[in-house]
């Protein structure tokens, strides 16, 4: 039997955002202003929504360095649509392959 194997596009974030000339956006928190410390950074791409039907979701990764905050943006937008000018004429959509880290990367 021939099998034809269509994958789901697999990326890191790097590349991702490098290929559609995406801003990552990193911002540490100050611990003194929330009663319940949150993670200390937390990270998205400038100007992105994600798209669930009709509805937009700012959505943003929490992790105690840079890193681990980018790690989980890339885990909450991986396979979902990012939205960019919303609510303008310019407004586009982006679908998010699979997002790996460099070392999950399936090698050819």
């Amino acid at each position: 039997m021939e099998i034809d194997l269509h994958a789901i596009e697999e990326s890191t974030i790097e590349d991702f955002a490098e290929k559609h000339g995406l801003r990552m956006q990193v911002y540490e928190r100050s611990n003194r202003s929330f009663p319940n410390p949150l993670p200390k950074y937390f990270a998205y791409f400038y100007g992105a929504e994600i798209s669930d039907g009709a509805i937009l979701n700012s959505i943003f990764g929490d992790g105690n360095t840079p890193e681990e905050a980018i790690a989980n943006y890339a885990d909450q937008i991986s396979e979902k649509v990012l939205t960019f000018d919303a609510w303008l004429s310019t407004r586009y959509q982006i679908f998010v392959p699979r997002l790996v880290a460099k070392s999950d990367r399936l090698k050819p």
